[in-house]
């Protein structure tokens, strides 16, 4: 997989995350309904916000050419699926490859927080 690919495939995966997540929260019947609809409404921003977000990124140069407002976005749900993000340990292959997509993600996040700190200097 490129890089523009794997760029692509990260949000497809974050999406599915996010939505896979919010239905377990809107079906857990132990949580208070105000507790529920609150959590339920902060997915549904993040679902927002990513599916607005989504359509402008093709790969790793339109992530870099994003507006500072969507690339900061960009960058904090990518934040949020490296802490959230699982290493397959079931066998040597999955544990390789969950490793090495681990490292690219670790790579691109870090290479975006050098291009934010730019920016953010520039002001």
């Amino acid at each position: 997989m490129n890089d523009d690919e794997f760029v692509a495939e990260i949000f497809r995966r974050m999406k599915a995350m996010l939505e896979d997540e919010r239905a377990e929260c809107a079906s857990n019947s132990r949580l208070g309904e105000e507790i529920r609809d609150e959590i339920v409404g902060c997915y549904d921003e993040d679902l927002s916000a990513l599916s607005s977000l989504m359509p402008k990124i093709s790969g790793v140069d339109s992530l870099f050419g994003l507006d500072d407002e969507d690339f900061a976005l960009a960058l904090s749900l990518m934040e949020n699926y490296a802490e959230s993000f699982v290493v397959d340990g079931t066998d040597s292959r999955a544990l390789s490859e969950t490793e090495e997509e681990y490292s690219r993600l670790a790579d691109l996040l870090f290479d975006m927080y050098g291009e934010f700190e730019e920016d953010d200097g520039d002001d």
